[in-house]
């Protein structure tokens, strides 16, 4: 195990079941890296890395039995350097999914699952969680205090209709006494949460979030790689859902979560237990995420067991893929090897996004640990 900066201490804690969940407790003091020999038990493990002057790293590790770990991308014989990312890196809300191996697919009760397989993914940073309402409004307002009005309003999110699937033309904003876009009230009487996930919004709208981002940060954001998403959901251990194998409808908002009908989406905060690996939220429920790359029967381009990052153009015919469980989903799909698709200018009642960027460096090329910023 080696880090950029070396001398990390690293604390080893064991995925064990507790209350049907999986749960890392403690186990000893690694020591600080690079660490070259540190016999584990075949099992899954966190590794919390810290060193001075950088944020904590999450990194889970499964050991097969009788498996040598190294750290190693495919094709190369050298451990690859978990970039510690430094102080300020962050920003608020954002996660770090340190590079290496995860297992992803393998699982048949899962929609559209692919196979079962070993893949490295680069390492990248992910939102904590999906982009409310709230935050969507700030990037409509923006939009007008730019002149951009009529961009706005094609932008707005749809309002909702009864039907899980459908989306209405009616818009689910409104300008308000003082000129700025707000929440409408919808048929039932209630108005959104701010706090809860923005939905009925496009794969076009999507990326349009995303480019305001990257212009306003000056860090180049994405939506997530299909891939990158079932790491950040899943871990390296390949578990059905955030928290383990076990489910239920009270950890997750679905439609079995719901005391009193009709089902609806819930504020981000709501269900702690939707929680993954990383730290990640609403990897299960909620809102279904938008991601970056087009939709194929195979799925992602795997070069070599490594993942290969392909952003799609925001325009074209071919449908882009969608992750995750809504609000509306039944048990198996939420399960995180699930895969569903959506036309680019298509919008559904549980469909958001979530943006992340790429960190730290392919595998194979030097290791950095300072922002990434690309100028748009």
């Amino acid at each position: 195990l080696v880090t950029d900066p070396p001398g990390a201490r690293v604390a080893l804690h064991r995925y064990v079941i507790r209350g049907r969940r999986l749960v890392p407790e403690y186990v000893r003091d690694l020591g600080e890296t690079p660490i070259l020999k540190a016999p584990l038990g075949r099992g899954s493990y966190l590794l919390v890395i810290s060193a001075p002057g950088c944020e904590d790293t999450l990194y889970p590790v499964r050991i097969e039995r009788g498996e040598h770990w190294d750290g190693c991308p495919p094709g190369q014989h050298e451990p690859h350097p978990i970039p510690l990312p430094r102080a300020g890196d962050l920003a608020e809300g954002e996660l770090y999914v340190p590079a290496g191996h995860a297992w992803v697919g393998g699982d048949p009760e899962a929609p559209d699952s692919l196979s079962a397989r070993r893949v490295w993914i680069d390492g990248f940073i992910v939102d904590r969680f999906p982009i409310t309402h709230e935050q969507y409004l700030a990037h409509l307002n923006d939009l007008l205090a730019a002149g951009r009005e009529s961009d706005a309003w094609q932008s707005c999110p749809r309002a909702h209709r009864a039907s899980v699937a459908s989306a209405s033309e009616e818009l689910a904003c409104e300008k308000g006494p003082d000129g700025r876009f707000r929440m409408k009230e919808r048929a039932d009487g209630e108005t959104p949460s701010l706090r809860s996930p923005v939905v009925l919004v496009s794969f076009n709208d999507a990326v349009a979030y995303a480019r305001a981002r990257s212009e306003a940060t000056g860090r180049h954001c994405r939506l997530l790689n299909e891939l990158e998403r079932e790491k950040a959901v899943r871990g390296a251990d390949g578990r059905h859902y955030p928290w383990g194998d076990f489910f239920d409808p009270n950890w997750a908002c679905m439609l079995q979560s719901h005391r009193t009908p009709p089902p609806r989406l819930a504020s981000v905060d709501a269900f702690p237990g939707d929680e993954s690996p990383f730290g990640m939220r609403g990897g299960a429920g909620n809102s279904l995420d938008l991601c970056w790359n087009e939709w194929t029967r195979q799925g992602p381009v795997i070069e070599g067991g490594r993942l290969v990052v392909t952003e799609s153009p925001p325009e074209g015919p071919g449908y882009r893929a969608v992750r995750g469980g809504g609000w509306g989903n039944v048990a198996n799909h939420c399960r995180a090897a699930g895969r569903f698709a959506v036309l680019p200018d298509h919008r559904r009642s549980a469909l958001g996004l979530r943006l992340g960027r790429s960190f730290g460096g392919a595998a194979g090329s030097p290791a950095r640990h300072e922002r990434v910023e690309v100028s748009l």
